[in-house]
């Protein structure tokens, strides 16, 4: 993926990677956003990859759609690119659900009360 979008305007800013995608922070119609690109796997026939990746993809956006008209506190989904391979959501401030778990061993403490787990996140440190 290039680290520029289509319109030129926004830089794409690696922020992580893992097996299965590359997250980037962006803009998306002036709005900051995170892109997550999930990227082709060399050991898989091109042909099946390209289905298993879109159908990921498309597992992925409808999940959080639906997540999100049950109540679920998610972020908003921008935007599908099923020739990318490109979920476009909402930027949202805050720690990782990673670092939040990472933290739970050693302390062993829960924020009780916080249904959303990006409040949760936000306010996580202030406890």
């Amino acid at each position: 993926m290039a680290t520029e979008t289509d319109s030129g305007d926004s830089p794409l800013i690696l922020l992580k990677q893992g097996a299965e995608a590359r997250i980037f922070e962006s803009s998306f119609v002036g709005r900051r956003s995170v892109v997550k690109e999930r990227f082709s796997k060399k050991y898989r026939h091109p042909t099946l990859d390209s289905k298993l990746t879109f159908k990921h993809l498309n597992a992925e956006a409808r999940c959080m759609t639906k997540a999100r008209k049950l109540g679920v506190c998610t972020p908003v989904l921008y935007a599908v690119d099923p020739v990318l391979h490109t979920l476009t959501f909402e930027y949202i401030e805050g720690y990782s659900v990673k670092d939040v778990f990472l933290e739970f061993g050693p302390r062993g403490t829960m924020v009780f009360g916080q249904h959303c787990i990006t409040n949760w996140c936000c306010n996580w440190k202030a406890t």
